[in-house]
């Protein structure tokens, strides 16, 4: 009977034997993986691509918020102005 070899292909290209995988610890950075996992996600959940919809239109908002706020402080100061200059 012939024996099997198992060979472990990591996503980065690295390839280990079972023997050295089972007896190193592996660590595994997400940040480094983010591609992977955004496009892995994007393949198997359905829900993902409205998910991030939401989630920039949610940051646009954000970010139109803060711009707003900014232009009131800015009219505020300039009606104060004038309202100083009628006096």
């Amino acid at each position: 009977m012939r024996g099997f070899a198992i060979t472990h292909i990591f996503a980065d290209g690295v390839v280990m034997s079972d023997s050295k995988f089972m007896s190193s610890p592996i660590k595994v950075v997400a940040e480094a993986n983010e591609d992977f996992i955004r496009q892995s996600n994007k393949t198997l959940d359905k829900n993902f691509l409205q998910r991030e919809a939401l989630q920039k239109k949610w940051q646009r908002a954000e970010e139109r918020k803060a711009l707003l706020i900014q232009e009131q402080i800015e009219t505020r100061k300039k009606l104060q102005e004038l309202e100083e200059e009628r006096i």
